[in-house]
């Protein structure tokens, strides 16, 4: 009877301390064979669950090599592309814009000039022996003939001119602008009278001042005119008044 109360107790002591049954567990395994073979087993498992990770976690996919580099590239070639475009546009403009440059090149200044003396043949000297040849009938000396001047000319460097050209007899007197025309074509003042002489016109116009200082312009009808009334008998009256 005793023997089984000292059992019971046992087994409630057991019982009561339940709390600490892991750690005697182990301690009670290790003595044996088994207890070996079970200590083993548990450590195995408890590096097994320390090692591997849960078969639900998420991976991080693995960037694909050169895509980033691929993007890159492609945005920098339709940049490269657009900055063609608005260059060839910008070239494309300007040269529509742009007026070409004439190789022409430019006119040179024209005028045209006429010598006459009409005047002497009304008076009748192209009858008299000695003004033939000097005075024709039809009172033309030189009919309307185009000359080119350069800028700055006068009417007098362009009567030189056609002097030069066609060897026409002409002689005057003064310089500088002051030049006065004595003959043309032995025609000499004082030949048609007491007031007879050469005068000039520019444009349907006689200007009351030398030949050398009208300074042409392209364009510029020139004439010479005998008078044999100073002017008077040329439509004029200035020089009279």
């Amino acid at each position: 009877m005793a023997l089984i109360m000292a059992l019971l107790f046992a087994g409630c002591s057991a019982i009561g301390s339940n709390d600490h049954r892991g750690s005697l567990d182990v301690d009670y395994i290790a003595n044996g064979d088994e207890g070996e073979d079970r200590l083993n087993q548990l450590k195995g498992l408890a590096a097994e669950n320390t090692t591997s990770e849960p078969e639900n976690k998420l991976r991080t996919p693995a960037p694909v090599d050169g895509g980033d580099d691929e993007d890159t590239a492609s945005v920098g070639r339709a940049q490269a592309e657009a900055r063609d475009n608005e260059i060839t546009s910008e070239a494309v403009q300007t040269e529509q814009t742009t007026a070409p440059v004439s190789s022409k090149e430019p006119e040179a200044n024209t005028c045209t000039i006429t010598i006459r003396c009409d005047t002497a043949v009304a008076k009748g000297m192209h009858l008299e022996k000695k003004w033939q040849g000097i005075v024709p009938a039809s009172g033309e000396i030189l009919k309307t003939t185009t000359m080119t001047f350069e800028q700055g000319d006068t009417v007098f460097d362009v009567l030189c001119a056609v002097r030069d050209k066609y060897k026409l007899h002409m002689e005057y007197s003064g310089a500088k602008g002051n030049e006065y025309i004595e003959g043309i074509n032995n025609l000499y003042e004082f030949d048609g009278g007491r007031w007879s002489g050469w005068m000039y016109c520019v444009n349907d116009w006689y200007p009351n001042y030398g030949c050398g200082q009208y300074v042409v312009k392209s364009g510029d009808v020139i004439e010479w005119n005998y008078t044999c009334d100073l002017g008077k008998d040329l439509g004029q009256t200035w020089l009279a008044g």
